[in-house]
């Protein structure tokens, strides 16, 4: 294992903090003020710099067969660490927070995990709620319970900053935003939202009360949450405009641009002493027309980690009733997949294209390829745009070679009992290259019953099967599935 520390490099800076005194209004948050000088608060002098120390561990992945398929998943070292959210740097490695442990981790797409433990003089520490990476590779941490932030350069192992943010309220959420600002969305007492400029965390007066969520939205502006609206800030954060959401809805807990629109937000009812999390819908909002889309995930979902992915659209974890693993698309087409026994917390892409989620009840980072996420394996509730796939059954061969007959391969389909009808699509190939040998067929056959496909066979399959008996492979096919099993065939 390597085990290093920072070097003490500090710079003389002061971390202000402007209070808000002025109001809100309903559609327009003082914008005639958007230049009005703010008042500050007293400043103090920005404690020390904290230090990292870290640990290096080798990649040690567990591979594991689930329904959706194949995962590797990765122990974090630290016992109950508190894993929370999971970001994707440009060099490839993925950043998380250990928010119970006082850490932050970084995996590499190999599996390696070096943990990062934060220190200082004050000795007053505590957890780390968020964290974000910018452009550069810069990864911005709050931390002390959302009290203070600063930031890390992994590429120099550089620590800059110990920004207070105040005793109260506390940094919530962090996302970076134009020309590599961070902005953190401030709750609990005042709700505000504050940016890292010139060696300091700057709120300003009549600032967008945002206590949530937020994101850098697809037309260039930074997006924030406020109970059940959602706020369009201006370029200083200085006012903003509101976006009430429809009554009756959830307040938003994920925000995302997307493929459309100016930004997408996810939300659900939070759980209580005795339901789920539940009444799950993501959405998205045009700030030009103000009109709002909604997609109903169902009323067993609670869709949280919004992300868009590397396939233009929209994923999240659920963290409802059954935890899953959700995307869909501006239309509104999509899966809902339950991964074995996991519970799927935050979620991100790797540059290959692969799911990593941060799991806090298996204290692992678990890796998934996306297309064993495309096929709804479990129930999302009433009113979802998911539908439960129908399973593909199984081909039924015995060691005796199929014989076709007028240029037909009868293969027989079996469907379990107690289950849904089986439907899909048949193919004979090339049991090596995939070369198909046959026309593809569909196929429904019902629970606890057999049915005999017939295939018709191409000019280069009754080429293929002529003479003694060849070895072929039958799959069965359905979005997001695939089922096969290698055969002999003759004429």
């Amino acid at each position: 294992m390597d085990t290093r520390a920072t070097s003490a490099y500090r710079r003389t800076r002061r971390a202000g903090r402007l209070l808000i005194t002025g109001g809100v209004a309903a559609v327009l948050l003082a914008a005639q003020l958007a230049a009005t000088p703010a008042t500050s608060a007293a400043e103090e002098p920005e404690p020390d710099l904290p230090t990292l120390t870290w640990t290096t561990h080798p990649a040690t992945p567990t591979l594991e067969r689930t329904a959706a398929g194949v995962v590797r998943r990765f122990p974090v070292p630290t016992s109950t660490a508190g894993l929370g959210r999971i970001r994707t740097a440009p060099n490839g490695d993925m950043w998380f927070t250990m928010e119970d442990a006082n850490k932050i981790g970084r995996i590499t797409p190999a599996g390696r995990i070096t943990e990062y433990t934060i220190e200082d003089r004050d000795d007053i520490g505590g957890g780390v709620p968020d964290l974000a990476v910018a452009a550069d590779g810069t990864v911005w941490i709050i931390w002390d319970h959302g009290r203070r932030a600063f930031s890390f350069r992994p590429s120099t192992n550089q620590v800059t900053g110990n920004y207070s943010l105040g005793s109260y309220p506390y940094g919530k959420q962090v996302a970076i935003g134009p020309g590599q600002v961070p902005w953190i969305t401030m709750s609990y007492d005042d709700d505000g939202l504050a940016r890292i400029v010139n060696g300091q965390a700057v709120w300003l007066q009549n600032a967008p009360p945002c206590d949530g969520a937020i994101a850098y939205g697809r037309d260039g502006a930074m997006w924030c949450q406020a109970d059940d609206t959602l706020i369009r800030s201006n370029a200083n954060a200085s006012a903003g405009t509101t976006y009430p959401l429809p009554d009756g809805l959830a307040d938003p807990y994920s925000l995302a641009a997307g493929p459309n629109g100016s930004v997408w937000f996810a939300r659900y009812d939070t759980a209580t002493w005795f339901t789920s999390a539940d009444e799950g819908d993501v959405g998205w909002i045009d700030h030009r027309s103000g009109a709002t889309r909604i997609i109903d995930t169902g009323d067993k979902t609670a869709p949280k980690s919004l992300t868009y992915g590397p396939d233009r659209k929209m994923w999240f974890t659920s963290v409802g009733r059954d935890h899953a693993i959700g995307h869909v698309d501006a239309r509104g087409r999509g899966a809902l997949v339950k991964v074995g026994n996991y519970e799927p917390e935050y979620l991100t892409f790797s540059r290959a294209g692969d799911v990593w989620f941060t799991d806090e009840k298996s204290n692992s980072i678990v890796q998934i390829a996306r297309r064993h996420l495309q096929r709804t394996n479990v129930d999302p509730g009433r009113g979802s745009v998911f539908k439960i796939a129908a399973p593909l059954g199984k081909v039924k061969a015995s060691r005796k070679p199929i014989v076709a007959r007028k240029g037909r391969v009868p293969v027989r389909v079996a469907c379990p009992k107690g289950g849904r009808t089986c439907r899909g699509t048949a193919l004979l190939q090339h049991p090596k290259r995939g070369k198909a040998w046959t026309k593809k067929v569909r196929y429904a056959v019902k629970p606890g019953k057999q049915k005999t496909v017939q295939l018709r066979l191409t000019k280069a399959g009754l080429k293929a099967v002529r003479g003694k008996p060849k070895k072929a492979r039958v799959t069965l096919t359905a979005p997001g599935a695939k089922v096969s099993k290698q055969v002999r065939v003759r004429r």
